[in-house]
This record gives C-alpha cells, structure tokens and sequence, in this order.
C-alpha cells in the first residue's frame, strides 16, 4: 500500500515537473522578429502570443521604417523585471540601429512604471529582452513605436537629462557672473591705487 502511494507521488511530481518545463518556462530564441514601423502607433509587450514561436519566446526585435526618410520612436510604458540583480541577468536594451553593435539608446535592468521616449537617428531600431533561465511571470515589459518624419527627430531621454541641462545653465551663468565680479574687483583695486598714488605725488610736491 505505502510502495503504491509512493509511485503515485513520484508518477504526479514527474507530471507536474514536466508540465513546468514545457508550458511555465518558455526561453528566448535567438532569432531575431522583424517588425516593420509605420507611422500609426503599434504596441510591443512580452509576453505575448503573437511572439511565441512553439515553446520559445522572442525576445529580440528589428524594428524599420518602410521609408528611410522616416526615424522611429519608442516609448517604454512599463518594466517589471524579477530578479534585479544586473543587467547581464535581466534587462530591456534599445540600440540606435540595425543590431547590438550600434549605439546604446536605453536600458532598464529594473522595474519602471513612467513613461520613457527615445528616438533613433535612422530608419532601425533594434531591442533585446534579456531574460534569467526560463520564464517567470513577474518579467514583463510594454512599449509604443510610431514612425516619425526624419526632419522632426529630436532624442528625449530621462527628465534628470533635462535636469542636467538646467544644472548646466546654472553653473554657467554662476561661473560668469563670478568672472565678471572679479572683472569689478580688479578694476576697483586699480582705480583705488592709482588713487593712493596720485595723493602720494600730490603730497610730495607740495
């Protein structure tokens, strides 16, 4: 009796180990999903059923416009991510280009919750989802895209670069404002000495 209920238990966790592995821990595939970008905006989000190719994720998109003289935006709505340990085991990238060699746009390697735009500078956009082992369902992401006139590209990144910007006007505008107060002392020493010396020569004649 207790040897039948073994094999029962050994027979059910087997059942539910393998139910795991092929329904509950999907992994990203190397290849690559090609999207092509109009100027209407669509949506991105992992997961997703519409990227799911048998029992593997995509997780690296090649976003391009159908007109070179377009470039894209991309607007990251929200990131979770599980295990935020680095960004070598989790992260969402954005490259400025055809693949991971061009220049890096954004990555998050936490969760986010505002909303984050970056523009690209041609007519490609390339995203890498990195994922740990397997799938957990605490990592998710969803983002916008839109094709944009070329003529009206302008790259916005994180409000501490605006942030930034101004801190910079600031230090400048403090920095000359210090030259020129020091502008003022000096000439003020000088006349003040030219003074003293006048009154010495006056002094002296007399």
């Amino acid at each position: 009796m207790a040897r039948g209920a073994l094999w029962i238990l050994v027979i059910v966790t087997c059942i539910i180990v393998y139910l795991q592995h092929a329904y509950g821990s999907r992994v990203c595939d190397t290849q690559v999903s090609e999207i092509e970008v109009k100027k209407e905006k669509q949506r991105l989000e992992f997961p997703s059923n519409q990227n799911t190719s048998g029992n593997v994720y995509h997780c690296r998109w090649r976003l391009t416009t159908e007109d070179e003289k377009y470039t894209i935006e991309v607007a990251m709505q929200s990131v979770f991510i599980g295990h935020q340990v680095n960004c070598s085991m989790s992260s969402l990238t954005v490259y400025d280009g055809h693949d991971p060699s061009d220049f890096l746009l954004r990555q998050e390697c936490s969760n986010r919750t505002e909303q984050m735009v970056v523009n690209s500078s041609n007519e490609y956009v390339y995203i890498v989802w990195r994922l740990p082992e397997g799938l957990t369902t605490s990592n998710t992401f969803t983002l916008w895209y839109a094709a944009l006139d070329n003529d009206d590209k302008t790259h916005r990144f994180t409000n501490t670069t605006v942030a930034g910007v101004i801190a910079g006007v600031i230090l400048f505008i403090i920095f000359t404002l210090s030259i020129i107060m020091a502008v003022i002392c000096c000439l003020r020493n000088r006349s003040q000495t030219e003074i003293r010396n006048m009154r010495r020569e006056d002094s002296t004649a007399c």
